[in-house]
């Protein structure tokens, strides 16, 4: 599992919880190099999760 930050344009790669993930750490300058990171390595999108405050 990871996560993707987006700040001022750069897009932050975080590897979480998966063996092997959990210490990957990546930064890409633009949405198409990240693009390119998950399809070389197989990696896909789920739907985004996150709460809402009231």
């Amino acid at each position: 599992m990871a996560h993707i930050h987006v700040v001022n344009g750069t897009y932050y790669f975080h590897g979480h919880i998966v063996p092997g993930w959990q210490s990957v750490k990546k930064t890409f300058d633009t949405a198409e190099e990240l693009e390119i990171y998950i399809k070389q390595h197989g990696l896909e999108y789920e739907e985004q999760k996150q709460l809402t405050l009231f």
